[in-house]
C-alpha cells in the first residue's frame, strides 16, 4: 500500500501496479493508481468489530471454544486460560481431548472425544464434565458442543460453551446430605 497525494493535498491509500514493457527496443513503464480507501474503512470497520467480540468473549466468566470437525481446538476465550494458569499455545491447535483439562483420565478424554463426534455428526450435546484446572484442582463444567453450519448445511466447525458448576455441585451435595441426616434423625425419632 502507497499513500496518494490529492490535488487538494489531502492523502489516501492507494495500490499502485507497475508495469514495464520494451516498444521499439525502448523500455517504458506504465502504472495503475487505485484508490483503497473505502476497502481501508470496511477494513478498519471489521478489525474494530472483532476487537469487540474478543474482548467481550474473553471478559465472560463461561469457556467458549472453537473447534475442528476433528476435535482440535481453533480459537478459545481467555476465561480456560485464566481458570488453570494455561497459555494459548499449551491447547490451541492441539486435540481438545488430550489438552490439560483432560489428561489425567482416558475416561475423560474418551467423553470428550464422544461429545465432540456426536457434535461432528449434527447433533447438539450438553453434558457434565470433570475437569483438571491445576495440580489435584478439580471443577465440573456444564458444555453444550453445537455443530456449526456453512450456508449449504455442511457442518465445518464446532463451537462449545461451558460454565463452571462446581460450587452447584457442592451445594447440591450439602443438600443431599442434609436430608440425608434429617431422614436418619426422623428415623431415629420414631423409634
Amino acid at each position: 500500500v502507497v499513500i496518494g497525494l490529492r490535488r487538494d493535498g489531502s492523502t489516501f491509500p492507494m495500490e499502485l501496479a507497475v508495469t514495464e514493457f520494451l516498444m521499439d527496443e525502448r523500455r517504458y513503464f506504465t502504472g495503475v493508481i487505485r484508490d483503497i480507501s473505502e476497502r481501508k474503512r470496511a477494513e478498519a470497520i471489521i478489525e474494530a468489530s472483532e476487537h469487540r467480540l474478543r474482548s467481550i468473549l474473553d471478559s465472560m466468566f463461561a469457556f467458549v471454544g472453537l473447534y475442528s470437525t476433528d476435535g482440535i481446538l481453533l480459537e478459545a476465550n481467555q476465561a480456560p486460560f485464566n481458570v488453570a494458569n494455561l497459555k494459548p499455545e499449551d491447547v490451541i491447535g492441539k486435540p481438545f481431548a488430550e489438552t490439560y483439562f483432560w489428561s489425567y483420565s482416558e475416561a475423560a478424554q474418551e467423553q470428550v472425544r464422544q461429545a465432540l463426534r456426536r457434535a461432528a455428526a449434527g447433533e447438539t450435546i450438553r453434558e457434565d464434565f470433570r475437569g483438571r484446572i491445576g495440580p489435584g484442582q478439580m471443577i465440573d463444567v456444564d458444555i453444550v458442543f453445537s455443530p456449526l453450519r456453512d450456508s449449504t448445511g455442511r457442518i465445518v466447525q464446532i463451537v462449545g460453551f461451558g460454565v463452571d458448576i462446581t460450587d452447584r455441585r457442592r451445594l447440591e451435595e450439602q443438600v443431599r446430605q442434609s436430608q440425608k441426616m434429617e431422614a436418619l434423625g426422623q428415623l431415629a425419632g420414631g423409634v
